[in-house]
C-alpha cells in the first residue's frame, strides 16, 4: 500500500524696333518712288540730314541704317548678335545681350539662373543647383565634402555630421551600432551606440536576466553571464554559503548551497552515517558515526530485532542516504507524475523496527507481499512497533543485492518513485534481511511516516 498525492521662373523681354535713321519714312518721298510706299533708295534726305555712307551710327556697311538685333550682325549697342540662334537659353539672349549668370535666363552650362547672385536660395551664385554633394556647404547642411556614397567619412550621404542616433553606424566614429531611434539602453544598441553585451551594466531586456556591469560575479546577485544567480549555478549568492554548480548532496556542498554538515541528511565525506535527526541514542550518532544502539522502542515485538549486525545496519543508513539524494532533486515518477525536490526524512526507531521484522518475515516465510500469510498488513506492523502515524507508506523489494540497486528499482517504478518522493513523509526506516536459500535471498522494507 502507498500513500498518493495527487521649378524656376524665366524673365521674358520685348524688343521694338522702328524706322531706322537712313529709311524712308515718307512714302511719297521727295525721291523717286512708284507711289505704293514702299521704301526707294536713299534719297540723301532722311531725318538726321546725313549724306549716303556718313551716318556715324552706320556699322553693317549698308547705306543709309543698321540692321535689327537678330540679323547676325554685330551692330553698336548690341552685346552679341547671332541671329535666329538668339534665344533665352543660348549665348546670346533675344536682346542682343550676352547670357549671364544672375541674369534670370538659364544659359548654356547653367544648372539654374534665379536671376540672383544670393546663396543658399536653391540655386548657388555660381548658377548651379545647391545640392548635397556638391562639394558647397548649402543652407540645411552641416558639411559637405562632394564625396556621396561613403557615410563614414565625415560626412554623411545626407550632409550632416555623423552623430550617434542618425541610424547610420560609423565606425570612423567610434560607433559600434546605430538604429536610430530604435536605440535604447534595454536593446540590441545602446543610446551611446554600442552593441550591448553582459557587463555593460544595462540590461537587455528578452536576452539578459540582469546586469550589475563590474558588479556581477560571485557573491553578487547576478553571475557573469547576466542570470539571476541561483543555488546550483556554480556561483555562490547572497544567502549561500557555497556553489559547486551540481546537484548532489553527498559532497561538500548540498544543493540547496549550504556546507556539509552532520545531521543534515546526508551521508557525507567524512561521515559514517546521517539520520538527519538530533538523538544520539540511535543508530547514527550525533558524531555521524554508525551505533549500534538503535533507539528502538522498548517492546518484545522490536527486541526481536535489535540485534542487526553492522553490515545490515550499514546498508539500511545507506538506503536512507540514497532515498534523501533522490529527494533533494525534482524526479519524474511516470504515471504519477512529477515530483519537485522536497526535504530529507529522518531515521526513525519504530518504523525500522516494523521494516526489519517484515523483511525478515519475507525471507523466512520464502513470499513476496506486503501482507503476511498470517494476514499482517503494513499498518498492523506499525502499530506493534507503537508508531503514531498521519500518513504512512510501505516499499518492498526482493532479490537486490546492494543499497543501489534496490533504490534505482523503486526508483524505476512509478508507484514506488512515488513513495519516496511524497513530500507528506517526514520519516523513514529500512529493514535488509539476508536470507541464503530461499527464493530471492535478498529482502527489502522501507516503511515511510509522518506522525
Amino acid at each position: 500500500m502507498r500513500w498518493l498525492a495527487v521649378g524656376m521662373a524665366e524673365l521674358v523681354m520685348g524688343c521694338y524696333t522702328g524706322l531706322l535713321p537712313g529709311q524712308d519714312g515718307d512714302a511719297s518721298g521727295s525721291g523717286p518712288g512708284d507711289g505704293s510706299g514702299a521704301l526707294g533708295p536713299d534719297d540723301g534726305t532722311d531725318e538726321g540730314g546725313s549724306s549716303a555712307g556718313s551716318d556715324p551710327l552706320d556699322t553693317d556697311a549698308v547705306p543709309g541704317g543698321d540692321g535689327p538685333c537678330g540679323d547676325g550682325v554685330l551692330d553698336a549697342g548690341e552685346e552679341c548678335d547671332q541671329g535666329p540662334a538668339n534665344s533665352e537659353s543660348g549665348a546670346c539672349k533675344p536682346d542682343c545681350s550676352t547670357n549671364v549668370c544672375g541674369d534670370g535666363f538659364v544659359g548654356p552650362a547653367e544648372g539654374c539662373d534665379d536671376g540672383n547672385l544670393a546663396a543658399d536660395d536653391g540655386c548657388s551664385p555660381q548658377c548651379t543647383l545647391e545640392s548635397c554633394g556638391d562639394g558647397v556647404v548649402d543652407g540645411g547642411e552641416q558639411c559637405d565634402d562632394g564625396q556621396n556614397g561613403d557615410d563614414d567619412d565625415g560626412c554623411t550621404d545626407a550632409c550632416l555630421l555623423p552623430a550617434c542616433g542618425d541610424g547610420i553606424a560609423q565606425p570612423g566614429a567610434d560607433e559600434q551600432c546605430d538604429l536610430g531611434p530604435g536605440n535604447s539602453d534595454s536593446g540590441a544598441c545602446t543610446t551611446s551606440c554600442d552593441d550591448a553585451v553582459c557587463g555593460d551594466g544595462l540590461e537587455w531586456v528578452g536576452h539578459e536576466e540582469c546586469d550589475l556591469g563590474a558588479g556581477n560575479g560571485p557573491g553578487s546577485s547576478c553571475t557573469p553571464e547576466c542570470s539571476a544567480n541561483v543555488c546550483g549555478d556554480g556561483y555562490a549568492g547572497p544567502g549561500e554559503q557555497c556553489d559547486d554548480g551540481n546537484a548532489s548532496n553527498v559532497d561538500d556542498c548540498t544543493n540547496v548551497c549550504q556546507g556539509a554538515a552532520c545531521g543534515d541528511g546526508y551521508t557525507q565525506p567524512g561521515e559514517q552515517c546521517d539520520d538527519g535527526n538530533a538523538n544520539d541514542l540511535d543508530v547514527c550518532s550525533n558524531a555521524c558515526v554508525a551505533q549500534m544502539s538503535d533507539g528502538f522502542p522498548n517492546n518484545a515485538y522490536c527486541d526481536q530485532v535489535a540485534g542487526w549486525g553492522p553490515a545490515w545496519t550499514t546498508w539500511e543508513l545507506e538506503v536512507l542516504a540514497l532515498v534523501n539524494e533522490a529527494r533533494s532533486t525534482p524526479t519524474d515518477c511516470g504515471s504519477e507524475g512529477m515530483f519537485g525536490a522536497t526535504g530529507p526524512l529522518t531515521y526513525d526507531g519504530a518504523l525500522t523496527c516494523a521494516a526489519r521484522n517484515h523483511s525478515q518475515d519475507m525471507g523466512d516465510n520464502d513470499y513476496f507481499a506486503h501482507t503476511s500469510p498470517t494476514g499482517e498488513t503494513p499498518s498492523d506492523r506499525l502499530a506493534l512497533a507503537g508508531y503514531s502515524w498521519s500518513t504512512w507508506g510501505e516499499n518492498i523489494g526482493a532479490g537486490y543485492s546492494s543499497p543501489t540497486a534496490v533504490v534505482d528499482g523503486w526508483l524505476a517504478s512509478d508507484g514506488h518513485c512515488a513513495n519516496i518522493m511524497n513530500p507528506a513523509f517526514q520519516e523513514l526506516g529500512v529493514g535488509y534481511y539476508a536470507a541464503p536459500g530461499s527464493t530471492w535471498t535478498h529482502y527489502w522494507t522501507q516503511n515511510f511516516g509522518a506522525p
